[in-house]
């Protein structure tokens, strides 16, 4: 179906172009910046470069060698947040309250794709910092203020999987400090229940393992 999508960002981005991309890599660790907002395959890139910054709010694109635990996909390249995802209308230190989040719209680190409706969304991504595997990717319909899901990550071994089961929507991919390998988007499939309980005699335990959605 024209909805559903791999977007492999090695495979995407095999040959960073000029036109989207700031090298700012060396030899031994090649990197690009991308500079302005980029939409390929239907999914759109929100980055915000800025000349002479000291430090660039952007999505950047550096070399991996990782491949799925399953074999079935293999990453040659990953974007990278470096820093939080940013919305206009959020609030800042001039204006500490901001707009309503319903109001806020992207301007970077933020990915965001059209789902016609029902639709599993897989993604291989995991926190930068091994120090702080607790970082959550947070999913969006429409605008910032419906989050319709949040989830650490499991790395490029596994992806984790949202099943959205909403209308038609524009669905926007933030958080923050974290490492994208690929985003899929396929047939919507029922989740499984939330949090697993098993009953022990007249008592209802909770099921730890059973409670991941895989």
């Amino acid at each position: 179906s024209a909805q559903y999508h791999v977007w492999n960002f090695g495979e995407m981005f095999a040959e960073p172009s000029e036109a989207d991309f700031i090298y700012n890599g060396n030899d031994e660790k090649p990197a690009w910046d991308m500079k302005h907002n980029v939409t390929m395959d239907g999914m759109t890139f929100y980055s915000k470069y800025e000349e002479g910054a000291e430090k660039q709010s952007v999505w950047t694109l550096d070399n991996t060698n990782k491949s799925s635990d399953d074999g079935v996909y293999s990453f040659s390249k990953r974007l990278k947040m470096g820093g939080a995802a940013g919305w206009d209308g959020a609030p800042t230190d001039e204006d500490p309250v901001g707009k309503p989040e319903a109001e806020w719209t992207p301007v970077t680190r933020i990915m965001s794709f059209e789902v016609a409706g029902p639709t599993d969304i897989s993604i291989f991504f995991e926190s930068a910092s091994s120090s702080d595997p607790t970082r959550e990717t947070i999913l969006y319909a429409n605008n910032a203020g419906n989050e319709v899901w949040r989830s650490t990550g499991g790395g490029p071994g596994y992806a984790k999987v949202f099943h959205y089961d909403g209308e038609a929507a524009t669905i926007y991919i933030g958080g923050s400090g974290l490492n994208y390998y690929a985003v899929i988007t396929s047939e919507y499939t029922e989740e499984k229940e939330k949090f697993a309980t098993v009953k022990v005699g007249d008592k209802v335990i909770f099921n730890p393992a059973k409670a991941c959605g895989e």
